[in-house]
């Protein structure tokens, strides 16, 4: 699972994730969260952490000897969220988080 910004989008936006309304109301004014910062790396790291779930529970529904990668989760989300255009006018009501950083 790759931590970019718009894999959080799209967990927010099929109901995995839950922003406060300060955090919402700041990025939806486009603020830049500082890498490292605690909002930053709890988004990323949560974004992480809720793939891994849902890849586990995806195994237990398909049963024994399916096997789920986590990355094939991770391109969904992302595929979904830019390449299909799925957000459409949805993408203003859950903004995307900016972080300028080498580490991504």
């Amino acid at each position: 699972m790759f931590a970019d910004y718009r894999v959080p989008q799209m967990l927010r936006y099929i109901g995995v994730f839950e922003f406060s309304d300060e955090l919402t109301e700041c990025l939806k004014q486009g603020n830049l969260l500082p890498s490292g910062d605690e909002k930053e790396v709890e988004i990323r790291g949560c974004s992480i952490w809720a793939v891994e779930l849902i890849r586990q529970k995806i195994e237990e529904r398909k049963g024994k000897g399916v096997k789920m990668n986590s990355i094939l989760i991770d391109y969904y989300l992302w595929d979904t969220a830019t390449v299909s255009g799925q957000l459409g006018d949805k993408s203003l009501e859950y903004p995307i988080h900016r972080t300028r950083s080498v580490f991504y």
